[in-house]
Parts: C-alpha cells; sequence; structure tokens
C-alpha cells in the first residue's frame, strides 16, 4: 500500500469518499436545523395565536430529542473510529496517525453503510434489537402522514428523512414537538379528507416484507436493496396527497377507526415477528461474537461468555457489543420511551394519540 504524494496502488487519491461523508454530515446538520427553525416559527406562530400550549411536553419532548440524538450519535461516532481502527490493524496500520489519506482509503475500502447494517442484523441477538426500528420505521410512516395531514404540518417529509440519516427516535420526538404547538384542522362544519387506501398501504406491506427477510440475505448481493427499497417506499405514506372531501365528525372517526385497525396490525405483525425473533435466538448455538479491543489490534469476546448463556443477559449484552448496534438498540429504546409519553399524555386513548379526532368536537365545545 502506496501512502505517500496522496497516492493509492500508484494511482491518485481524489477524497470522493471523505466528500461523501462530509456531505451526509452536512445534510444531517442542515435537516436537523430546517426542522428547528420550522419549531420556533409554529411556537412563534401559536403564541401570537394565543393557542393553549402545553409548555410542559414541550420542554418534555424537547428533553427526550435532545437526549435520544446524544445517545445515538456518542455510538455513532464510537462506530466510525471502532471501523477505522478495525480496517487500519487489517492494513498493519494501526500504529500510524491518521491522515486524510488513510481515512479516505478507509471510506473507500469499508463502505460504512453496508457496514453498520450488516453488523446490527448479522446475529439472531442484535437482530431482536435492529429488527424493531424497522417495524418501527414502517409505523411512524403511517403516523407522520395522518397527524401531518390533521395537523396542518408541512413538509412532514423532512421528518421521515431525519429519522433515516439522523435517528428515528430523535425525529420522533421532534415530530410529537410539531404536534405539541399546533391544533387539530378539524371542527364539527370542516371536511376530512382521505388518501388512496392502497397507495398508503403498499409501501408499509414491502417495508414490513422486507424488514422480516432482513437478516437471511445479509450476506447476499439483494442486502442493500431490501435495506434500500423500503427507506424510499416509507416516504409515501408520508407526503401522499389526500383525496376527496368527507363531512361530518361521524366520517372523520370512521377515518380515525380505520387507521386504528392499521395501527393495530402493523402492531400485532410486529409483535409476532418480535417473538419469533426471541425464539430463534433461545435455540441459536451462535457464540459471541468478537470485536477488536480498543488499544491493541487483537481479538475479544463482545461480552462475557458466561453471563452471556442467560438469555435475557445476553439481549441485554448486545447493546453494548458494537457501536452500531449500541447506536440502533438506544433508538429502539428512545423510541419506545417516546411513544409510551405521547400515549401516557393522552391517558392511552388511540383516538386522541391519533389527533383527537373527537378533539374537534372537544375544541368546538371549549369555543362554544
Amino acid at each position: 500500500m502506496q501512502l505517500k504524494g496522496s497516492m493509492h496502488d500508484g494511482n491518485p487519491l481524489n477524497y470522493r469518499s471523505l466528500l461523501i461523508l462530509i456531505t451526509y454530515l452536512s445534510v444531517c446538520l442542515a435537516i436537523t436545523t430546517y426542522i428547528c427553525v420550522l419549531l420556533v416559527g409554529r411556537a412563534q406562530f401559536a403564541k401570537k395565536s394565543k393557542w393553549p400550549i402545553e409548555w410542559g411536553k414541550v420542554v418534555f419532548f424537547g428533553l427526550l430529542a435532545i437526549a435520544s440524538l446524544s445517545a445515538t450519535w456518542y455510538y455513532m461516532f464510537d462506530f466510525f473510529a471502532y471501523s477505522y481502527h478495525d480496517w487500519a490493524c487489517g492494513k498493519n496500520l494501526e500504529l500510524e496517525e491518521a491522515t486524510l489519506d488513510t481515512l479516505e482509503m478507509w471510506l473507500r475500502e469499508t463502505k460504512l453503510f453496508k457496514e453498520a447494517w450488516g453488523s446490527v442484523v448479522n446475529t439472531p441477538h442484535r437482530y431482536w434489537w435492529s429488527g424493531q426500528i424497522f417495524f418501527w420505521t414502517t409505523a411512524w410512516s403511517l403516523f407522520i402522514g395522518v397527524m401531518g395531514r390533521r395537523y396542518q404540518i408541512p413538509n412532514t417529509w423532512a421528518y421521515m428523512l431525519l429519522g433515516q440519516i439522523v435517528a428515528i427516535s430523535f425525529a420522533q420526538n421532534l415530530f410529537f414537538l410539531s404536534i405539541v404547538l399546533s391544533r387539530p384542522y378539524f371542527d364539527l362544519q370542516s371536511t376530512m379528507q382521505t388518501p388512496n387506501v392502497y397507495l398508503e398501504l403498499l409501501p408499509l406491506l414491502v417495508s414490513l416484507v422486507s424488514s422480516a427477510i432482513v437478516p437471511y440475505v445479509a450476506d447476499s448481493k439483494h442486502f442493500l436493496y431490501t435495506l434500500l427499497i423500503p427507506h424510499l417506499l416509507l416516504f409515501i405514506p408520508t407526503t401522499i396527497q389526500a383525496h376527496g372531501k368527507l363531512k361530518g365528525p361521524l366520517i372523520s372517526q370512521s377515518v380515525t377507526k380505520r387507521y386504528i385497525r392499521i395501527f393495530s396490525w402493523i402492531f400485532g405483525a410486529a409483535s409476532l415477528f418480535q417473538v419469533w425473533t426471541m425464539f430463534y435466538a433461545l435455540a441459536s448455538p451462535s457464540p459471541v461474537p468478537l470485536r477488536r479491543a480498543r488499544d491493541t489490534c487483537a481479538f475479544e469476546p463482545a461480552q462475557d461468555t458466561q453471563a452471556a448463556e442467560d438469555v435475557g443477559q445476553r439481549l441485554l449484552g448486545t447493546v453494548f457489543e458494537h457501536p452500531a448496534v449500541s447506536s440502533v438498540s438506544w433508538d429502539v429504546v428512545f423510541c419506545t420511551v417516546g411513544f409510551l409519553s405521547w400515549a401516557a399524555a393522552h391517558r392511552f386513548y388511540a383516538k386522541d394519540m391519533l389527533g383527537g379526532i373527537v378533539a374537534g368536537s372537544k375544541e368546538k365545545k371549549r369555543e362554544e
């Protein structure tokens, strides 16, 4: 390997891979800034309109968003460092200081996206965690679309993009913030618009199937396609335009019940698959994976092998087996905390959690 003079195997390095990584991080920062600007604008408009803002919820979901971003991206940057260390050890460069040349070569040869997702699905215990985020994102895409229409939240695609490139839990909590700073666009005299049900459900179905088969194609050439296709399709439920106008609260409640059924089906499918994954992990004879030691190039067990004999300990220990696994696992944890908090704030009443379709009539009563 040739390092001097910005050469790689005799060819000049153009730092394209470094530029791609920098662009990715810049887009993450830009979309985060954009959404935060939108939230500030909604808060100012709500205050100007004298809407009753629940500031306790604003503070809570704001802090939860910060916590989720901190946890997931601490481990994301740790993954970058681990990946470089592992690559450098393989090239006998572990004692050399990182340079632009070595960083470019590392990025060019490792394919970070594939490495990260391959790491989080390559054992049943790791997939027990990562599979949850796949199913969660599927349901959340529909939630964004439904609530975006009911609360007139603009550019809902931005939240899905933020979730996919930064962290689902971070985007989810910011979206909760956006809802708290809004009012449902519905009253007894208004109309209710609904999108084509098939156009909503098809992306969800494809995503559910893809999520189920991901671990089985992890070592095949179809792996990236299996990941990317649902990533793209899940933008459809968030951006699909409504058609037709349905008048009155009874129709509106009927539409809400339809969405509750859809969410119930998704939750049921995800729960069944999670139970199956648990049994698969119990029956799996897979040993504890190895990982590079932080200070040397030696390999070591990713967690205590004796403690890992207990399935509960193994699943908890899996969270810290690999930085990429840690990032996804904490994403799952904060998604769960955020959802349970949202549910508790609405007394676990599904209709209120979906925008309070009867909230339109409640609001009307307040005004009267």
